[in-house]
């Protein structure tokens, strides 16, 4: 059993991932970049453990 499931037993560990492809919403890391985090924020809404793929209308 890992050290800290043995400490702290009632601790669980989710992730939520917003990912944007390359290059089909273009080059600009910027732009990527906040594309992606609102895919972030869209797979956050809809519950844990959730990832999305961006997509027009998103945010």
């Amino acid at each position: 059993m890992n050290k800290w499931r043995a400490e702290c037993p009632d601790m669980g560990v989710t992730a939520s991932l917003g990912y944007v492809l390359h290059p089909d919403f273009g080059d600009d890391v910027a732009v990527l970049a906040g594309l992606a985090d609102k895919a972030l924020y869209e797979a956050k809404h809809h519950g844990k453990n959730t990832a999305v793929e961006y997509r027009e209308g998103i945010g």
